[in-house]
């Protein structure tokens, strides 16, 4: 979904969670949209249970990032299909990087070094 947009931008998007993926070589975001996502995504979220989910997986040592994007309601879930600009991943990912540092006191890379080291359990860890 490019083209009339802008750009998604800092002031628009709030990591919330994140959590080591089970592969423990890429991490996992939960990202609240500030933004009017009906309007962006063209989505119906008028059902009262409607709620749109928006995450991102990050690989460092592959340089990549990914969005998925769902809308949840009481008759089953949607996902959005959603291709970001460059612009959105570099941001996506400092973002999730601060995130990380505030949060762990370290990068995402050192992160997952760490739980490769120590090989912890995988599993529903949020940091």
């Amino acid at each position: 979904m490019k083209g009339k947009y802008k750009s998604l931008t800092r002031d628009e998007l709030q990591i919330e969670d994140m959590e080591v993926a089970d592969d423990l070589n890429s991490v996992d975001s939960q990202i609240a949209l500030l933004i009017d996502a009906e309007e962006r995504f063209g989505v119906d979220l008028s059902d009262d249970s409607a709620r749109i989910m928006f995450y991102a997986i990050y690989s460092p040592t592959e340089n990549s990032v990914s969005f998925d994007i769902y809308v949840s309601k009481t008759d089953g879930c949607e996902n959005i299909e959603y291709d970001p600009t460059e612009s959105e991943k570099e941001l996506v990912i400092s973002m999730m990087e601060s995130y990380c540092q505030s949060n762990n006191n370290c990068s995402i890379t050192e992160l997952l070094q760490q739980y490769n080291k120590e090989e912890l359990p995988t599993g529903e860890m949020t940091l």
